[in-house]
């Protein structure tokens, strides 16, 4: 066969533009062109064409920040390859700390001060490492689909460190922003009150642009409603009626599934977030007042309404203003009638009532949250993963925007409950930002934090088995004997300890003297995602399907990845199956897993010789017939 005859640059440029844009852990398209790029010079220019590049960027990267972004299209001509070399070039830094993260606890203060650094523009990333399938090894209860790129090792492990590193950027983002709304409070720079609240689901991962789609979505069946209706958003129209267009707004949001929650359900805390009350989840929709009021100055700055909370004692209404009202200049929405013929209120009003009727910035807004988060953690588990996030995101509008020192540190005296990563993310991109008083209170509420981690890295000491008494190990499965739970264990003691009273593992109620002589687990609960002190007598090992493996992960995710990195299931011929044990229960349990490879090796090896005795039995009787 002779050689391919020479195409066109222009013809290798169009074969290029129709490969189809992705976003995936295996970048399939972008990876194809660099390939093709090295084939040859032409090729190369080829590749190198600017446009080609665009769908992948903006379909790769849908989160930057903002401020880095300009800068590097200043610094590189709007040259898409360019672009997407570079922010690939980032997210290989960042899977370099997620990594450094997850072997080394001694270097995780300064990962986190790395990943701070890099901020959104390796959110993209970090969001799909942490979203991975389960690995094959999980059984036919989850794939992982290899197109989207080669599975880790480690892979529970590699998903825990990714959450925990996309936490860590999408808060440290946060914390800048809402240091900056201080900043700017009063100038045209200050940030509008709806881009605020969508900061608040930063604490939980989730970049603000995801919470402004969701919005969007509601801006598009408010328009569709709006034309159903056959009503105008044209203000120059002869048609046109402010409160009309008010109540449609209300209505559209009604029909959404948008209302005042019960009240057996007001201190439900992800009622708080944007991004739980703007999703799917209708228990949700029914939310606070103040969630409710930030939809709707949304949607009603969308029809160029100039709309704004008010900072009202009892209940945070929506002030639309109005010069068009025959009595007052603004009509007033409450949140809490939404469905019902009162929800735009009507005047008068009453003449003590004007103060609090005034538009409101973000800021009171966010301190009226913050109160609200403080009042839903009341009777929370500090250990819940979730009550750590809304709490971290409470201190950190205290200490930045309220006025009063004492008030504003008035949280502070609970950081020691936070995990080490929280800690250090207060102690890396909070403080510097502070006054020095208010910078001093911060250090000394973090010290005893980050002190305990640094003790516990530096000094770690192995457990090694000195009692033959000690019959089980890190990741083995089993259900509770009397509570009839499901978890994993996670570590033990060769002996009873007690618990201590700033711990977060939960006793079995309490243990009589009779049963403290004998070893004791610690174990992570299936459907709680609790540590529990457990004895024992209480353990009753059973077996690791992958029904139960994907169960365990769901429900428990991101926590019990902190402890196991995989998994070795049960099988028809070997019931023996666990947890592999992380790196850091390895460091911690150094023989663990080489008794967990025995015991299962032994469960193949006894099957094998119960396989081997049938058989012998069924010669032996095919004989004598």
């Amino acid at each position: 066969m002779g050689p391919l005859p020479q195409l066109p640059l222009d013809v290798l440029v169009c074969i290029l533009s129709h490969l189809p844009s992705d976003r995936t852990r295996g970048d399939l398209s972008a990876r194809t062109i660099a390939r093709f790029s090295i084939c040859s010079r032409l090729f190369n220019e080829a590749a190198s064409v600017s446009s080609i590049w665009e769908a992948h960027y903006e379909e790769r990267f849908t989160v930057v920040d903002v401020s880095k972004e300009e800068e590097r299209r200043g610094r590189l001509g709007d040259d898409w390859g360019l672009l997407y070399a570079e922010r690939k070039r980032l997210e290989k830094k960042a899977l370099d700390v997620v990594l450094r993260m997850s072997t080394e606890r001694k270097t995780r203060r300064r990962s986190v001060k790395d990943l701070a650094d890099l901020s959104l523009d390796v959110w993209d990333v970090l969001d799909l490492e942490h979203l991975a399938p389960f690995p094959p090894s999980f059984g036919t209860a989850s794939t992982w689909n290899t197109d989207d790129g080669k599975v880790p090792d480690r892979p529970l492990s590699w998903r825990y460190w990714s959450d925990r590193a996309l936490q860590t950027c999408t808060r440290a983002h946060a914390i800048r922003e809402l240091h900056g709304l201080k900043e700017a409070e009063g100038t045209p720079n200050e940030l509008p009150f709806s881009d605020a609240m969508n900061l608040l689901s930063c604490f939980y991962a989730v970049a603000p642009v995801s919470v402004a789609e969701h919005l969007a979505e509601l801006e598009d069946c408010c328009d569709e409603y709006i034309e159903e209706m056959g009503h105008t958003t044209d203000p120059n129209s002869p048609e046109y009626d402010k409160v009309q267009l008010v109540e449609d707004i209300v209505t559209c949001l009604w029909n959404q599934g948008y209302g005042c929650a019960d009240s057996q359900r007001y201190r439900d805390l992800m009622k708080i977030f944007p991004h739980a009350y703007l999703s799917g989840d209708l228990e949700l929709r029914r939310t606070l007042p103040l969630s409710l009021a930030h939809i709707f100055v949304h949607v009603a700055r969308h029809y160029e309404l100039d709309a704004a909370p008010t900072n009202t004692p009892d209940v945070v209404l929506a002030r639309v203003e109005s010069e068009e009202h025959p009595t007052h200049n603004f009509i007033l929405v409450n949140p809490v009638r939404f469905g019902t013929d009162g929800c735009v209120v009507p005047p008068p009003y009453p003449d003590h009532m004007q103060r609090y009727l005034q538009p409101t910035g973000a800021i009171p807004m966010l301190l009226r949250t913050a109160r609200n988060i403080v009042a839903s953690l009341q009777g929370t588990p500090a250990s819940n993963s979730a009550s750590q996030s809304a709490f971290m995101c409470a201190t950190v509008i205290e200490i930045f925007l309220e006025d009063s020192d004492e008030d504003a540190l008035l949280l502070l005296g609970n950081t020691n409950t936070l995990p080490a990563l929280e800690v250090y993310t207060f102690s890396a991109v909070a403080a510097p930002l502070l006054n020095e008083r208010r910078q001093h209170f911060l250090g000394n509420f973090c010290r005893k934090a980050l002190e305990k981690e640094e003790r516990e890295a530096f000094t770690m000491s192995s457990k090694a088995r000195t009692d033959e008494n000690v019959k089980y190990f890190v990741g083995m499965v089993f259900r509770h004997r009397r509570m009839e739970y499901y978890a994993c264990i996670i570590g033990w003691d060769e002996n009873y300890r007690g618990i201590s009273e700033d711990s977060d593992v939960m006793s079995d109620i309490c243990f009589p003297r009779s049963r403290q002589n004998q070893p004791h687990y610690y174990a992570f609960t299936c459907d709680e995602g609790y540590t529990r002190y457990v004895a024992q007598d209480d353990i009753q090992i059973i077996p690791l399907t992958a029904e139960l493996a994907s169960s365990f992960v769901r429900n428990t995710f991101p926590q019990i990845c902190r402890f196991v990195c995989d998994v070795q299931l049960s099988t028809e011929s070997n019931e023996r199956g666990l947890f592999r044990p992380s790196i850091e229960m390895k460091q911690e349990y150094p023989e663990d897993e080489w008794y967990g490879s025995r015991w299962i090796k032994e469960g193949r090896e006894a099957v094998s010789e119960q396989i081997a005795a049938v058989e012998a039995f069924t010669q032996q009787f095919k004989d004598l017939l």
